[in-house]
């Protein structure tokens, strides 16, 4: 089965390839790879952060990332964090809590940085969701909103959702076999015959 491609409605110029890359999720594993590695490549990076002294903004900023104090649930400070950004690179942050996940949190996150975005001027983002099937556990529709919305609201929009990543194998939670392997077994969270969405 071959994905066929979404695109945004209209069709902007290029973001200058030297123009300033945000990148929410900069502290984490995602959001910090893809900060180091812009900023290797010479691209100008700011990290939006909830603490500029945590370990990881703190060696972000020594590798020459801007720190943009920024909390996706205090919606008025993420247009000024991105005020002068061409590009953002968005990672909806995890929404699990003690009550286990909450979509509706994260849907009103993704279209808050959403809002703020299209408020600076932002003309280029690269969300970052996760791959869904038909079936109601994994169809992450949170996700499909921020994305459609993202859609509407900037020129140019591209939407990445990964399967796995190596480190589903590394055993996150033990026990569980959920995804990865265990006990010799290759577990996967999504069914072998059940088509997944594009």
């Amino acid at each position: 089965m071959t994905a066929e491609p979404v695109r945004s409605v209209t069709r902007p110029a290029r973001p200058p390839a030297d123009g300033l890359v945000a990148v929410t999720g900069a502290t984490g594993k995602q959001g910090g790879a893809t900060a180091r590695r812009l900023l290797a490549a010479g691209r100008p990076v700011r990290a939006l952060v909830r603490d500029t002294s945590a370990p990881a903004a703190v060696a972000l900023a020594h590798a020459g990332a801007e720190l943009a104090l920024a909390d996706l649930d205090e919606p008025a400070g993420l247009v000024p964090a991105l005020e002068g950004a061409t590009a953002l690179f968005a990672v909806p942050p995890v929404t699990y809590g003690p009550a286990g996940a909450d979509p509706e949190l994260e849907s009103t996150r993704g279209l808050a940085l959403a809002d703020a975005a299209a408020a600076a001027g932002v003309s280029q983002v690269v969300f970052t969701g996760v791959a869904s099937t038909t079936g109601g556990a994994f169809a992450a529709p949170e996700k499909r909103r921020v994305e459609q919305y993202l859609r509407e609201r900037v020129p140019l929009v591209t939407v990445l959702r990964p399967v796995r990543f190596m480190t589903n194998y590394l055993g996150v939670v033990p026990g569980i076999g959920l995804d990865g392997l265990a006990g010799g077994v290759h577990r996967h969270i999504f069914p072998p015959d059940e088509d997944h969405h594009p």
